[in-house]
């Protein structure tokens, strides 16, 4: 049997592409294997551009699990000039819960390599999700267009020619 290959989406910004290019998006998830979610603090900073985020069991619903940060994660949480504290606290849930992270943060994206965990970008994070069999190709065609639509200045052209190549060579 295979494990279970748990995301944690540590930075809201992933969140909010993969929500607004489809308010559905995490419902569409049809893999057992795969558990997308977010650490429970982070909800906060969510509620800010969704307020429907505030309600957790619609959280359960759209099919964004949520993972509970343990105590020892609130350790010395002040001392990394680095990271801010959401993104602390999702690195050592991570690191703690053998998931990985997916994130577009360069500081948490280098914490994480540092410290062991393993990183995917946005769009990687949309192949991972469609070489398991969780979306499909053009679904995640769909997303990623509708995320550089959003995001003309962070995912350039290049950026997403690269992502439609790489996933063109997914079986």
């Amino acid at each position: 049997m295979t494990d279970t290959v748990r995301i944690i989406i540590a930075d809201t910004c992933v969140v909010s592409d993969f929500y607004k290019a489809d308010r559905g998006f995490f419902a569409e998830l049809r893999c057992p294997r795969i558990s997308v979610g977010i650490i429970t603090p982070v909800i906060d900073e969510l509620t800010v551009s969704f307020p429907e985020f505030a309600d957790r069991p619609f959280l359960r619903r759209i099919g964004l699990n949520l993972f509970e940060p343990a105590e020892e994660d609130f350790a010395h949480i002040g001392f990394s000039s680095a990271l801010s504290p959401f993104d602390l606290l999702c690195l050592r849930a991570a690191k703690r819960l053998g998931c990985t992270l997916a994130t577009n943060d360069v500081p948490l994206r280098t914490a994480c390599a540092e410290n062991g965990v393993r990183v995917l970008w946005g769009l990687e994070t949309l192949l991972l999700l469609c070489r398991e069999g969780a979306i499909g190709k053009q679904y995640a065609d769909t997303i990623a267009r509708c995320i550089r639509h959003a995001n003309p200045d962070y995912i350039t052209e290049e950026i997403l020619d690269k992502f439609l190549r790489r996933l063109g060579r997914l079986p």
